[in-house]
């Protein structure tokens, strides 16, 4: 699009792009090229996955620590039944 425009470099394109008294049409004209290359990408696997990578999209497994402390305590209450377990067989009535 510089080229088109009759612009000499990519810096001189995105100088006006940002201040420039067309900036808001240069940005939709951007937008357009944008548009285009990503309407093609998604004609083959290779296209989607570098598109969704551009995007954020990541394929490597994401590990996640708790945020919090883990209490793996397992809490025990013996309630007396009033039977006490045998000390030894000698012990055992049946």
């Amino acid at each position: 699009m510089a080229l088109f425009l009759g612009l000499s470099s990519k810096q001189e394109f995105e100088t006006y792009e940002e201040t420039g008294k067309h900036a808001s049409i240069l940005k939709q004209g951007r937008l357009r090229i944008e548009a285009a290359y990503e309407s093609r990408l998604y004609q083959t696997p290779t296209g989607v996955i570098f598109a969704l990578k551009t995007m954020g999209w990541t394929d490597k497994p994401e590990v996640r620590k708790p945020t919090t402390a883990t209490d793996n305590t397992l809490e025990v209450e013996i309630i007396n039944t009033g039977l006490l377990p045998a000390g030894n067989e000698k012990e055992v009535t049946l």
